[in-house]
């Protein structure tokens, strides 16, 4: 099931290293209420677009492993 990156919660943005935090931030909107382009994001954080993508698909990964851990725990 796809729930939005929202539902997250911060715990688990928190477990996140900081630049990744920041990337998935600014571009799913957490911190405004509008998501920010890659250009954008990468001209706030001194990145690439292409280095920008690269930190958001890490997060993304990480954020999927994370909830699949919590899939496994009955104490979730």
């Amino acid at each position: 099931d796809a729930e939005p990156i929202g539902c997250l919660g911060g715990a688990a943005l928190d477990q996140l290293p900081e630049r990744e935090r920041q990337v998935i931030e600014l571009r799913f909107g957490l911190e405004s209420d509008e998501p920010t382009p890659l250009r954008e994001a990468g001209r706030r954080l001194g990145l690439s677009s292409e280095g920008v993508r690269k930190l958001e698909s890490q997060a993304l990964r990480r954020l999927a492993g994370e909830r699949e851990l919590e899939a496994l725990n009955p104490a979730a």
